[in-house]
């Protein structure tokens, strides 16, 4: 694996020409070509964890409609065996059960479904309900994440989740409502809050192995929420920036496939007033040089190695996922 990771592409790039709708899904195709081939990462097959398959069947057998979310535990073992592989069975257990309910969380016609929008009162009130429900499932999962990863990287976890719960909340109860003009701070926040990045960089750092998150913690941090324009000239600093800009980037195929524009790319052009095309290219140059800014800070050692097994484990998860359709255009 390279070192640094390329901007050589994206610092040069200009649209040929304007883009319009029906050039969408052609432009997220050269979008995720040249984010592949700046980050010098090598796109392997996916190998099957039978071990990690079995205890995610075993633990998730008396979930209730275990039917309708099998698409999304599907989802957790593969995020689980790609971009955490080097992780202990246990954990990987872990985070493919915290997937599958994060990802089916996601859908608003299962949040709604579950009594998730008292779900923090009765965290506070010692309400959780213990009958088979999802949010009692998500309760347990939770409360697991000690025994894997240090107080810090766990009680981040915890906090991560709840506002994740919260934003996808109000964006159900707030629908197609239109944000002003001015409103790309507020955007900002939105992708910070439902993206879940601390999560999935929290699950890098097992305990067994980083117990001092010194080591780790100083690439957490998120730059200003209300930053200068042009947006393009932001200077990105970090892991859950990389995490949820390579996650836009990497869903983006299928998303414009499926005529979807209620994602974060399309509201940073709406808000930056550039094209699709140009806040696309854009956001690969800066997802690139972020996770070089990663690589900085974690210096050399085991961290900077976990760090790039995560990335290639990564790319790994999007590419081998059919979910996210990529083996269309790599």
């Amino acid at each position: 694996m390279q070192a640094t990771f390329s901007l050589c592409h994206t610092e040069s790039y200009k649209p040929e020409v304007e883009c319009t709708t029906g050039d969408l899904a052609s432009v997220s195709r050269r979008g995720i070509q040249w984010f592949v081939s700046d980050m010098g990462l090598d796109i392997v097959p996916h190998v099957r964890d039978l071990e990690l398959e079995a205890r995610v069947a075993q633990e998730t057998a008396c979930w209730p409609q275990r039917s309708t979310l099998q698409p999304h535990i599907a989802t957790g073992i593969f995020i689980a065996s790609t971009t955490y592989r080097k992780n202990s069975i246990d954990s990987k257990v872990s985070i493919a059960l915290y997937t599958a309910i994060a990802v089916a969380m996601d859908d608003p016609r299962i949040i709604e479904s579950l009594s998730s929008g008292t779900y923090h009162y009765s965290l506070c009130a010692g309400t959780i309900p213990e009958s088979p429900d999802l949010l009692a499932e998500l309760s347990k999962v939770l409360a697991a994440m000690w025994e894997h990863f240090p107080r810090f990287g766990a009680s981040c976890i915890l906090t991560s989740t709840l506002q994740f719960m919260n934003m996808t909340l109000l964006g159900n109860e707030i629908g197609d409502y239109r944000l002003k003009h001015d409103a790309l701070p507020f955007v900002e926040y939105r992708r910070i809050m439902d993206g879940l990045p601390e999560v999935y960089f929290s699950f890098i750092w097992e305990k067994r192995h980083f117990p001092d998150v010194t080591v780790w913690m100083q690439a957490i941090p998120y730059v200003d929420i209300t930053p200068p324009q042009p947006f393009s000239n932001i200077l990105c600093k970090d892991a859950m920036k990389f995490i949820n800009f390579g996650n836009d980037i990497l869903s983006f195929y299928k998303e414009e496939s499926a005529g979807e524009t209620a994602n974060y790319i399309h509201d940073r052009a709406r808000y930056t007033g550039q094209s699709i095309e140009v806040t696309l290219m854009d956001l690969v140059k800066e997802t690139t040089a972020l996770a070089n800014r990663v690589r900085q800070m974690l210096g050399e050692g085991a961290a900077t190695d976990a760090w790039d097994s995560f990335t290639q484990g990564y790319l790994q998860f999007h590419t081998s996922n059919p979910r996210y359709r990529l083996r269309e255009i790599l």
